[in-house]
C-alpha cells in the first residue's frame, strides 16, 4: 500500500500540472490512489504509461488502450484525467528526457511547472526523468506491485491467489482483469512462462549458473540498432 508522505501538508497550485508516471502493468490499486490523490490537488493530471513502443510480453502484456481502459474504470466515470503514452529508448536516455519533457509540456500548456509522482521501487531502473520537472515525494513502489501481479497470473498459476488479488481492486478494474485472464492473449502468455520454466528446469543442478539470455555485442547506426536472431 502505497502512502503520501505529505498528505495534508502539501498543496499543489491548482493551475500547474501533476503527472503520474509508472508502466502500468498492470494498473493496481496504488496507482489509482495516486491519480486520486493529484486530482484532489491539482486540475490537470496527466497519467504517463511508459514502453507505448513494446510488444505484447510477460513483462509488458497490456497493449496501450487496454491500459487506458483499465485506468478509466479502475477511476470512475467522474474522473478527469489526460493520457500521454510514452515510448521507451533504453540506449538514449537523454533523448527520451527531452521527448518526454515536451510532449507532457505540450500537453501541460501555460502550466508554470509540471509536478510529478513516479515509482520509487527500490532498484528500479527507471528513465531519467526530465530536470524541469519537480518530483513529488509520494512514496510507492508502482514496479514491485505490478510484477508481484504478474507472477501470480502468469508464472505461479495460483487462480486463488490471483482471484484474492482482484478481490482488492475497484469492481470494474477488477471485472478487466479478469476478462483478460480468459482472453486468446493471457492463454498465450501462459504457455510461453510454462515453456520457460521447463526449458530452465533441465539447467538445475549444473555446476555452473547458466545464463539464458544474452548480448553479445551491441551495433547502433544512425539511430538504428542491428538485431540477429539465434537458431533457438
Amino acid at each position: 500500500m502505497c502512502h503520501d508522505l505529505f498528505r495534508g501538508s502539501l498543496k499543489v497550485p491548482s493551475f500547474d500540472t501533476i503527472a503520474v508516471c509508472a508502466r502500468f502493468q498492470p494498473p493496481q490499486r496504488p496507482h489509482l490512489e495516486a491519480v486520486e490523490w493529484s486530482l484532489s490537488q491539482t486540475r490537470r493530471v496527466i497519467v504517463v504509461c511508459f514502453g507505448s513502443n513494446e510488444s505484447r510480453s510477460l513483462s509488458n502484456p497490456w497493449s496501450n488502450g487496454e491500459r487506458e481502459a483499465m485506468i478509466r474504470a479502475g477511476l470512475g466515470p467522474d474522473a478527469t484525467v489526460e493520457f500521454v503514452m510514452l515510448e521507451d529508448r533504453r540506449y538514449d536516455p537523454a533523448g527520451w528526457s527531452r521527448r518526454a519533457a515536451s510532449i507532457v509540456g505540450e500537453r501541460a500548456g501555460v502550466a508554470k511547472e509540471v509536478y510529478v509522482v513516479a515509482d520509487r521501487s527500490p532498484g528500479f531502473d527507471r528513465l531519467p526523468l526530465p530536470i524541469t520537472w519537480t518530483v513529488i515525494e509520494y512514496d510507492c513502489a508502482f514496479a514491485d506491485d505490478e510484477s508481484a501481479f504478474r507472477e501470480h497470473l502468469f508464472w505461479r498459476g495460483d487462480d486463488g491467489a490471483f482471484e484474492g488479488l482482484l478481490s482488492l481492486l475497484p469492481i470494474a478494474l477488477a471485472r478487466n482483469l479478469h476478462g483478460y485472464a480468459r482472453s486468446e492473449a493471457c492463454r498465450g502468455l501462459r504457455e510461453e512462462a510454462t515453456f520457460i520454466s521447463a526449458f530452465r528446469q533441465n539447467w538445475v543442478g549444473v555446476p555452473y549458473p547458466p545464463v539464458f539470455v544474452t548480448v553479445d555485442i551491441l551495433v547502433v547506426w544512425r539511430a538504428e540498432v542491428l538485431l540477429i536472431q539465434r537458431g533457438r
